[in-house]
């Protein structure tokens, strides 16, 4: 799989958190985080409308305790297809 664009999820709070080649979304869901991260490749411009993209979601490993890092690629990375 071939992601257009790759960024961190994290936690903040109550909040998940996704920053990347400078956009920042947050959402206290899944779908919240997914509709603010569609607002804010719809408002960069870097994609033309309709377009699908796909983004890959890495954990950021310091959120999740150490005993549990060796999981982390199988239960804390996330992809996303968003249509813009």
């Amino acid at each position: 799989m071939r992601a257009d664009l790759e960024m961190v999820i994290s936690c903040d709070a109550d909040r998940w958190v996704a920053k990347g080649d400078e956009l920042v979304a947050s959402g206290a869901t899944w779908d919240e985080l997914e509709e603010d991260l569609r607002r804010g490749l719809a408002s960069s411009e870097r994609y033309a409308s309709g377009t699908r993209v796909t983004v890959w979601m890495g954990c950021d490993g310091r959120m999740i305790p150490e005993w549990m890092r060796p999981y982390q690629c199988h239960y804390f990375n996330r992809v996303m297809h968003l249509q813009i």
